[in-house]
């Protein structure tokens, strides 16, 4: 038996780890350990780079959060001897953890390497409830875009997912990100959608999709992974008809809550965005040691900053799709 620690269940799944692994190339480096038939111990990491960069560990990529699973009595000092055993033998120069179990005093936390925020809306409520958790301006946006005429479709089938990853490729263009490999999206679907474990909502109007987004489940715990719009119909606010639906979808599906994806503490649009829905915020700490160095070091959210943003804003998407073919699988 597993436990889905905190919110991040769908990311512990053997469908998660196939995704990353056929995906990207990464290599599994699991440690558990069993007691009976329970799951005591689960520390999910993944092997990054070898050729091109050195190689690090981190647990694991692409995935908001995921914290080791620890028994109670243990932290980072019983964990460590067994971390630094795999990094000598595989040769990492790191190994970074996305979250990390809350712990008394004598199994604190490790000193942090950044701080992102995680946004979470309980389910274990009515609709009626959860309608009236949402901002005044959510409510508007969601019925404005009824009354356009955007409608909702959702859907596991392959159409879907083009849909979904053309949108990407012009949203990720507008953050001055190149989008993530059509071969994800494709292994995504197969291991995660086509198994039951997401859906794609699509928002369409006149005859062509303007709105979409990826909702993941697992047990009781709901996930917004990815959304994406086309700019030239937002005020459709089509967006936000998406999210409701794909929300009123995690509720159907027996989900007691759902978590919106990690948020950098300086992005104070998206934070709005996400509160706008009745979330709870909290801290996530990323934990990073460098093995070398003996020692933890510090990091920073270079994905909203930086020069790298301003040259995928002007980057044809053909030439942005050809970067991220290669950038991926070094940068998780």
């Amino acid at each position: 038996m597993l436990p889905c620690y905190r919110e991040a269940g769908i990311f512990y799944t053997a469908a998660w780890a196939r995704v990353l692994r056929e995906s990207y190339g990464f290599r599994p480096c699991y440690l558990a350990e069993i007691s009976g038939r329970t799951l005591t111990l689960l520390v999910p990491l993944m092997e990054i780079g070898g050729k091109l960069t050195r190689k690090r560990a981190v647990c694991l990529p692409f995935s908001d959060y995921c914290p080791p699973i620890l028994p109670q009595e243990q932290g980072w000092d019983e964990l460590f001897p067994e971390i630094s055993r795999c990094a000598y033998v595989r040769r990492w120069r790191t190994v970074q953890f996305r979250d990390w179990p809350t712990r008394g005093e004598r199994n604190g936390m490790p000193p942090t390497s950044c701080v992102y925020l995680g946004h979470r809306l309980d389910l274990a409520r009515s609709e009626a409830d959860l309608w009236s958790s949402l901002s005044a301006s959510v409510r508007t946006a969601i019925r404005k875009a009824r009354r356009s005429g955007v409608w909702i479709e959702l859907s596991t089938a392959e159409s879907a997912m083009e849909d979904f990853c053309y949108l990407n490729e012009l949203t990720r263009k507008h953050h001055g990100l190149p989008p993530q490999p059509r071969r994800f999206f494709k292994k995504f679907r197969e291991y995660l959608l086509a198994r039951g474990l997401g859906i794609v909502v699509l928002g369409k109007y006149g005859g062509r999709t303007v709105a979409a987004s990826i909702f993941l489940r697992f047990g009781e715990s709901g996930l917004y992974k990815y959304g994406a719009s086309d700019r030239k119909w937002q005020q459709l606010r089509a967006n936000d008809l998406v999210m409701w639906e794909g929300i009123r979808w995690c509720q159907q599906q027996g989900c007691k809550k759902i978590t919106f994806g990690r948020t950098s503490a300086t992005n104070d649009g998206l934070r709005r965005f996400k509160a706008g829905w009745g979330t709870r915020e909290y801290l996530v700490p990323y934990i990073k040691f460098d093995f070398h160095r003996g020692t933890f070091v510090s990091d920073r959210d270079r994905a909203e900053s930086g020069w790298h943003r301003h040259v995928f804003r002007v980057l044809p998407v053909f030439l942005s799709k050809i970067v991220g073919e290669l950038f991926y699988r070094y940068a998780a």
